[in-house]
C-alpha cells in the first residue's frame, strides 16, 4: 500500500497521455484475466487428473500431455474471449472529477482532483463475457472437489491443498465480483483501500488454512517424541526378566504387580511345556508298542 504513495509523492514516473493510459489499461485487464484463467485451469486440471486416476482406476491414466493440453485449451478460450471483447467493446479513456479545492487566499484559484479511467460504455456485457469461462471452470473444479471429498479413496496432501485452493478462489472471486459491482461509483481511495483489504485478508486466510495443520502436526510430533523418551520401557524390562541373571536389575524398575504376573505366567508356561513333552513321550511309546505287536504278528 505504501508503494503507490511513494511513487506518487516522489514523481518518479511522468504523467501519461491518453494513448499511454489506454495501453496500460488494456495490459492490466488482459494480464489479470489471462493470469486468473491460467491459475484456475491449472488447479482444476490437476484435481480432474486426480479424480480420473482414483475414481476410474481401470481406465487409462491421464497423462501430463493431456493435462497440459487441457490447460492450453482453457487459456486459448480466454484469449479468444478477450479479443472478442476488445473488438466489440473497445476501451475509452474518460476523466472523472473527484473533488474541488478552493484556495483560501485566492477564491479564483480552484484545484480540481480527477482520475482517468478506462471504460467500455456498456460494462455489463463485457463483464459477463469475462466471467463466463472462469465461472464454468470454477464450477467444474468445485464438482470434482466435492466428489473427491465424498469418495471412499483417500486423497493425498497435494490434492487436499488443491481442493482448499479451489474453495478459496471460488469464495474470494465471488467477493471480488460483488465488490467490483458495488464500488463502481466509489472514489479511487475507497476502491483501493477496500480492494487491498480484501486481498490481504484472502492471503492471510489461505496461509492459515494451509500452514496451521502443518504447525500442529509438528508440535504434536515433538510432544510425542518427548513423551516416548520420558516413558519407561517396560517391554524391554519384561523381556529381560526371562533371564534370571538380569532379574535383580529390574526388580526396582518394574511394578510388583507386573513382576508377580510375569512370574506366574512363566510358571504356567513351564508346566505346559512339561505336559506337552510328556504327551509326546506317551505317543511315541504307544507307537513303539504297536510296531512291536505288528512285528510279532508277522513272525508268527
Amino acid at each position: 500500500m505504501a508503494s503507490p504513495v511513494f511513487f506518487n509523492k516522489t514523481a518518479l514516473f511522468p504523467d501519461l497521455d491518453d494513448n499511454q493510459h489506454m495501453i496500460l489499461c488494456q495490459a492490466q485487464s488482459t494480464s489479470a484475466s489471462l493470469g486468473f484463467i491460467l491459475t484456475i485451469s491449472t488447479l482444476v486440471c490437476k484435481i480432474w487428473k486426480f479424480y480420473k486416476d482414483k475414481a476410474y482406476a481401470q481406465s487409462k491414466v491421464v497423462s501430463n500431455l493431456q493435462l497440459c493440453s487441457a490447460i492450453i485449451a482453457s487459456f486459448g478460450v480466454d484469449v479468444g474471449l478477450q479479443l472478442l471483447i476488445k473488438l466489440l467493446y473497445p476501451l475509452n479513456v474518460t476523466t472523472k472529477q473527484i473533488s474541488e479545492e478552493v484556495d483560501v487566499t485566492d477564491p479564483n484559484h480552484v484545484t480540481v482532483y480527477y482520475v482517468r479511467i478506462c471504460t467500455t460504455g456498456d460494462q455489463l456485457i463485457p463483464l459477463i463475457i469475462t466471467v463466463v469461462d472462469k465461472a464454468v471452470l470454477l464450477l467444474l473444479g468445485l464438482f470434482w472437489t466435492i466428489e473427491i471429498r465424498q469418495a471412499s479413496f483417500k486423497a493425498h496432501e497435494e490434492e487436499q491443498l488443491i481442493a482448499i485452493s479451489i474453495y478459496n478462489v471460488l469464495i474470494f472471486a465471488s467477493c471480488g465480483l460483488i465488490l467490483s459491482l458495488l464500488l463502481q461509483n466509489a472514489t479511487p481511495t475507497e476502491c483501493y483501500v477496500i480492494s487491498s483489504t480484501l486481498i490481504i485478508c484472502c492471503a492471510i486466510f489461505t496461509w492459515i488454512i494451509i500452514f496451521t495443520p502443518k504447525v500442529l502436526f509438528i508440535l504434536k510430533s515433538r510432544n510425542k517424541d518427548t513423551e516416548d523418551r520420558e516413558k519407561p520401557n517396560f517391554d524391554t524390562a519384561l523381556t529381560d526378566l526371562s533371564s534370571n541373571a538380569s532379574l535383580e536389575r529390574y526388580v526396582g524398575k518394574v511394578p510388583e504387580e507386573l513382576l508377580d504376573e510375569h512370574i506366574r505366567l512363566k510358571e504356567q508356561l513351564t508346566k505346559l511345556q512339561i505336559m506337552v513333552q510328556a504327551q509326546r513321550r506317551g505317543v511315541r511309546g504307544a507307537e513303539k508298542e504297536q510296531e512291536q505287536e505288528s512285528i510279532t504278528v508277522i513272525e508268527t
